[in-house]
């Protein structure tokens, strides 16, 4: 996959968009900047497209694009290289959840664009009053929301912002699902149950070394092994024997 600080950087772009996207789906609760009743409130603010899908789901990818700095250096079973596979692993379960979440923020957000907002359209009465996007190509339509005021472009701006916010979040999580299912098997081949059946290689012997005492090879390689030359070796420690006493000197 691709580098940690390249993982890293990707994982601090989502967390500050899933917190952006959770901002943008609070404001629905309050159109306009009004607090409004419960069921003047849209039905997107209550489907939580933003909240979780784009929000809460693309927190969990994030969290592991950060750490990644510090798995990718610790292996198993002594092994730097399965650490890496293990955590190429987990960056490809978690971007599959930030997929899921991207894309259903991303659906409800061109949904509600599509559908237009919830406003007040008199006879105390507060509904959806466009039919087919039909307020996009024709501005209007726009005055048969009578309020809150300016509904009409908070509710586009809104949704736009966060259809880009998902779009993005659904190319990174994808990115890092590719790159990491190419890291976890290319990087599997050398974890050591890749091949457990195979014996381990045997260690060269190592060539043998030139001892002779006059060699100076031998005295270059293995200086500790022979004697210092020049100096003769060390007496050894002599007994004395007990003397021999006279036969008179026993009675």
């Amino acid at each position: 996959m691709c580098s940690t600080d390249c993982t890293h950087c990707l994982g601090a772009t989502l967390l500050h968009m899933a917190l952006i996207s959770m901002l943008l789906n609070i404001l629905l609760f309050f159109p306009g900047m009004q607090r409004v009743s419960a069921e003047k409130i849209p039905d997107e603010a209550w489907k939580l497209g933003g909240l979780m899908g784009s929000g809460v789901l693309i927190l969990f990818p994030a969290s592991v694009y950060l750490q990644l700095r510090h798995f990718n250096c610790w292996g198993c079973f002594n092994h730097p290289a399965c650490g890496r596979s293990l955590s190429s692993m987990n960056a490809v379960i978690f971007s599959c959840v930030g997929i899921l979440g991207s894309s259903y923020g991303l659906f409800m957000a061109l949904f509600a664009i599509y559908r237009g907002p919830k406003c007040f359209v008199g006879g105390d009465k507060w509904e959806y009053p466009f039919h087919k996007g039909n307020y996009l190509v024709d501005l209007k339509y726009w005055k048969d929301c009578k309020s809150p005021a300016h509904i009409v472009p908070w509710h586009l701006s809104i949704f736009i912002t966060q259809s880009l916010l998902s779009v993005s979040e659904f190319v990174i999580c994808t990115f890092e699902l590719i790159s990491g299912l190419l890291g976890t098997v290319f990087v599997s081949e050398k974890c050591p149950w890749a091949h457990k059946d195979q014996p381990p290689p045997t260690p060269p012997s190592p060539s043998p070394l030139p001892l002779e005492a006059g060699s100076g090879v031998g005295r270059r390689l293995l200086p500790s092994l022979l004697p210092p030359a020049g100096n003769p070796p060390a007496p050894q420690l002599q007994v004395p024997l007990c003397p021999a006493y006279p036969a008179s000197t026993l009675h």
